[in-house]
């Protein structure tokens, strides 16, 4: 069995190759290219679908039915952090790699994270009850 360093760069490929391309990649495409067996690509799949990561649409390919892989993180783009304290902060210009004092000590950041947190957690949450 692999270790979880490597079941993490498995998936950290799979995800690249799938958010590579704007439509997405086909199933046995991205195991094809991962040199790894359909079961595996499945169990990888359903792991970054569970993640949040990927979604996939049952298509017709080559006269066959089978499923396109698609990024979801993408979609989000700026609504990411839209709302983080940061973006309007008075501290900001202080706050940089080499001078990470206020940005440690930032409780407006801590009670956001926590908040998306919580807004991750409560979103699963919900999906699991679907």
């Amino acid at each position: 069995m692999r270790s979880s360093t490597e079941r993490e760069e498995v998936l950290r490929k799979a995800y690249r190759l799938i958010s590579q391309s704007e439509e997405g990649i086909i199933q046995s495409e991205l195991w094809r290219k991962l040199n790894i067996s359909s079961r595996k690509a499945s169990q990888i799949v359903k792991e970054l679908i569970e993640r949040g990561f990927i979604s996939r649409e049952k298509v017709l390919y080559r006269g066959r039915w089978t499923y396109r892989l698609i990024s979801k993180r993408e979609e989000e783009g700026i609504d990411l952090i839209k709302d983080a304290y940061c973006l309007i902060c008075p501290l900001e210009p202080k706050c940089s790699p080499e001078e990470p004092k206020y940005l440690i000590q930032c409780k407006h950041l801590e009670n956001w994270v926590l908040r998306k947190y919580d807004e991750q957690l409560k979103g699963k949450s919900l999906d699991e009850k679907k």
